[in-house]
């Protein structure tokens, strides 16, 4: 069930930032040099910021998802690290998944530690024929959770990218739903024209690409828009709850994280659309490393937590 990956990045929404919360920047943003420059364009705006990726203190019988977005990488094609997360982002992305799965495991017994297993699985979008960012973000969560498991005398083999025949060989399995959006491979020709009509890949182009506002022009050339972008990602959460609901049929009495790794570009539109119930003008911003989790219940019936609210998400 390996997927492939046939795809490739032609563009980064976010700018550098120097404010309170730099990781929250979107292609709304992408020449503003602090998000508080940018001036909101809708009446509904909220911010996905790493801060938001914390564990549930799930039960028995229960799972928790993770959409987390990439860590800040590498843009400069001439480097030949172009693609891969930056040295800083490495250490971030470490700190922050030390951070999560400290929280969880201290909040467990070693018993139900012992009973607690975890899926990784990841974007394999590669940026400029270099790195893939999201894998390699989901990568790094994956030698955390190891690390502590390991600290605590819990097997290493809780994590199923190790004891399962997961096509994955011990790392975060790809997962072709969860790769950025299609058009830059699938559709140069609607980039282009978004491109000559809203500039070449900033602030408005991101606006009208969000807010599906050539839909007719991007129907007509054949490309992914948000729409559909949010029904794949709907389908990838979906998947990995019906995975979830087997493993807990199979193995009773036991607790599953799944942390999938992603973009931008995946998460807000199936937030916006299908968690907040909100227009496409609505502004959803997901930060470098930031995120949400979704808890569903022995009866697998899913809340997603969003800034500290939660918020029922159909399945």
């Amino acid at each position: 069930m390996h997927e492939n990956n046939h795809s490739s990045a032609a563009h980064e929404r976010s700018a550098s930032a120097t404010n309170p919360n730099p990781e929250v920047l979107s292609g709304r943003d992408v020449q503003a040099s602090s998000i508080a420059e940018v001036a909101p364009t809708s009446e509904f705006h909220i911010e996905l910021g790493r801060a938001n990726i914390i564990p549930s203190h799930i039960g028995v019988g229960e799972t928790e998802i993770v959409l987390q977005r990439h860590g800040r990488y590498i843009r400069d094609r001439e480097n030949p690290n172009v693609g891969s997360l930056t040295p800083e982002a490495i250490q971030v992305e470490t700190e922050s998944a030390d951070r999560y799965f400290t929280e969880l495991m201290d909040g467990l017994s070693h018993e139900e530690l012992s009973s607690t297993y975890f899926l990784f699985v990841a974007s394999d979008t590669v940026y400029a024929g270099g790195g893939m960012r999201s894998y390699e973000t989901v990568s790094i969560a994956q030698r955390v959770a190891e690390t502590l498991l390991a600290e605590r005398d819990v097997s290493t083999d809780n994590i199923l990218n190790n004891s399962h025949d997961l096509h994955a060989k011990g790392a975060p399995r790809p997962m072709a739903t969860l790769r950025e959006p299609k058009m830059f491979e699938k559709s140069p020709d609607f980039v282009q024209f978004l491109s000559d009509k809203y500039g070449d890949l900033g602030k408005d182009f991101w606006v009208a690409f969000e807010e599906d506002r050539e839909e007719e022009t991007r129907k007509a050339l054949g490309a992914e828009g948000p729409d559909e972008i949010a029904d794949r990602m709907k389908m990838a959460t979906r998947a990995l709850s019906y995975y979830a609901a087997q493993f807990h049929r199979a193995h009773p009495g036991r607790r599953l994280v799944v942390w999938a790794g992603t973009h931008y570009d995946t998460i807000s539109p199936f937030i916006k659309r299908d968690v907040l119930q909100q227009a496409k003008s609505a502004e959803v911003f997901v930060g470098h490393g930031g995120g949400v989790t979704i808890a569903l219940d022995a009866q697998m019936q899913a809340q997603a937590n969003i800034n500290g609210q939660k918020y029922p998400v159909e399945l």
